[in-house]
């Protein structure tokens, strides 16, 4: 059960510019990760989501280590940026198991408990202590997390695999990963166009799919020779030379 919740920060600050804030018992260990693995993944600064923009993430670092949040297009700030992502990040000491990520799903959804201005850098965060209360105190500023994205996590935890997602708000609609392989967010897929243009859900799962399946070779496999096979017999017989015909080679020997 959600109770002692640690949280950082990232953003650009008044008179200060891009940096981090974070509670006492945030983990400093982990700014490498959440730098590759959030940050520079789910933020282009060259290619930002509209203004408004919302979504959420969460990232399992080991069985017991978890990092979940929002993600904001924050819009301006005192440097004249029209795009300012604001990155708000929650870290978990405890095991990850079904009812501890239906909390964090629900927290997910309802929004952060507290949102701190970008005005003034604050010197430290408090730590966020959880009840059963929590639902009715949040922000409402979160995002719905599909129930297809539920189901997989569900069986990827009952498999003990690690999970991974990153969900936008509609119009974006959905692109997850959590399996750990390359293609690990939604502009790595879709070249940061998910952005800029709605797409429809089926081919968004039909891209998730083709990614799982690259390192299934026993699923792949009979694939390509069925797809080698048919190939073959059906424009073999238009490569063949007709019989009746003499070739170039068979005139220069009359």
């Amino acid at each position: 059960m959600l109770s002692n919740v640690e949280q950082l920060i990232y953003t650009s600050f008044d008179d200060v510019g891009f940096t981090s804030a974070y509670s006492k018992g945030f983990p400093l260990s982990l700014e490498r990760t959440i730098k590759n693995e959030i940050i520079d993944r789910y933020w282009d600064a060259y290619q930002p989501p509209p203004e408004g923009f919302t979504a959420v993430y969460l990232h399992q670092i080991n069985r017991h280590e978890t990092l979940f949040g929002w993600l904001y297009n924050e819009c301006n700030d005192d440097q004249g940026r029209k795009h300012v992502p604001y990155f708000l990040i929650y870290y978990v000491n405890d095991l990850l198991e079904q009812p501890l990520l239906e909390e964090i799903i629900t927290l997910l959804e309802k929004g952060p408990l507290q949102k701190v201005v970008r005005s003034v850098k604050p010197e430290s965060l408090n730590s966020i202590l959880l009840d059963a209360s929590f639902i009715s105190v949040s922000t409402s500023n979160g995002v719905d997390i599909p129930q297809d994205i539920r189901n997989v996590c569900y069986t990827n935890l009952k498999s003990e695999q690690l999970l991974h997602f990153f969900t936008p708000q509609s119009p974006t609609k959905i692109a997850f990963n959590l399996d750990c392989h390359k293609y690990t967010s939604i502009k790595d897929i879709y070249s940061d166009k998910i952005f800029n243009n709605p797409l429809e859900v089926q081919n968004i799962y039909s891209v998730i799919g083709s990614i799982v399946c690259k390192e299934n070779f026993t699923v792949i496999l009979p694939i390509v020779v069925f797809i080698a096979l048919l190939y073959g017999l059906l424009f073999l017989p238009f490569l063949s030379v007709p019989k009746s015909e003499s070739t170039p080679s068979a005139q220069m020997r009359h």
